[in-house]
């Protein structure tokens, strides 16, 4: 009789380490390699509201940059040169994922499923690169156990980031996945939603 008692306690840690686990799981796996000086101050805000955030929130929060890259050459010609008239605008900052890439893996993605690293450039053309097609296409992956775990509430949560980045197809996703999650999913998500991107 001694032996039967603590099962009902070897249980009940089981069930909270696993509980504990998906409490967790959406708060560990957004944006651990994403390049945080191209985010937006919203979506920094989203990444790093949780308490267990990517290591680079830290530097993030402090401000602490990577040194700029060196201008091009040409550039630099041009100052030597001390060509009359003002400078030419510098370019724009070149995509995380540039457009070749970015439509050469839509193009593999309708043939397999996603991988590992495939679900890296989806994030950084998503967060990086401002493209809510991305952060669609993260949401199907989690929600739908897509090349990935099978994970509602961040499949959810990227559904948002694709509707806050104007993807307003995202909406019927949205409301489907809303009903099968948990009222304490449904908390975190309306919380972390609200401080990333308070309406005015």
């Amino acid at each position: 009789m001694l032996l039967a008692r603590p099962v009902p306690l070897v249980a009940m840690i089981l069930l909270g380490m696993i509980w504990m686990s998906a409490a967790h799981a959406q708060t560990t796996s957004i944006g651990v390699t994403l390049d945080w000086w191209k985010l937006d101050e919203d979506m920094l805000t989203f990444v790093c509201l949780p308490e267990q955030s990517p290591e680079w929130c830290a530097d993030a929060r402090a401000g602490v940059r990577p040194p700029p890259p060196p201008p091009p050459p040409a550039l630099e010609q041009d100052r030597r040169r001390g060509r009359g008239g003002p400078p030419p605008p510098p370019p724009p900052p070149p995509k995380s994922v540039d457009d070749e890439t970015w439509q050469n893996l839509l193009a593999e993605l309708t043939r397999r499923r996603p991988r590992p690293e495939d679900i890296i450039t989806l994030e950084r053309r998503g967060f990086e690169d401002k493209d809510p097609t991305a952060f669609e296409m993260l949401g199907y992956a989690y929600a739908a156990g897509w090349g990935r775990p099978k994970d509602l509430a961040l499949g959810y949560q990227y559904y948002g980031l694709a509707l806050v980045r104007g993807r307003t197809e995202a909406r019927t996703n949205l409301d489907e996945l809303w009903r099968f999650l948990s009222d304490d999913e449904q908390q975190f998500i309306q919380f972390r939603f609200q401080r990333a991107f308070p309406r005015p």
